[in-house]
């Protein structure tokens, strides 16, 4: 299970104080993963004038191996700070087996 892509915000937007934040998350492992046995957060560290971390739980559904799914980021994010953005986006599964690891994408805006 992890972040394969950041799909917004995007690499050339001008930004404001209530960005939308979302990513696909594919299921990188073996197994089909049920998030009501497995709840996953994707988590979106950024770092840079507008440092803050947001993140939500996928409790909910099933991911069939390979399958991806978009995953809109609870809450808006603030990037009306002037400057460099690191935008790092990645997976953590709250409990069970091991679902594939860790997989992080990251740009900068």
């Amino acid at each position: 299970m992890g972040v394969t892509a950041i799909l917004t915000p995007t690499t050339d937007d001008c930004y404001g104080p209530t960005e939308t934040i979302e990513v696909e998350v594919t299921n990188l492992g073996t197994q089909a993963i049920d998030f009501s046995v497995n709840p996953t957060a994707v988590i979106i560290s950024v770092d840079g004038p507008n440092t803050n971390i947001y993140n939500t739980l996928l409790n909910s559904g099933t991911l069939a191996v390979g399958a991806t799914q978009f995953v809109t980021v609870t809450g808006s994010a603030d990037f009306s700070n002037a400057g460099i953005n690191d935008v790092t986006a990645y997976t953590t599964v709250i409990s069970g087996a091991d679902q594939g690891g860790i997989n992080k994408s990251s740009y900068v805006i």
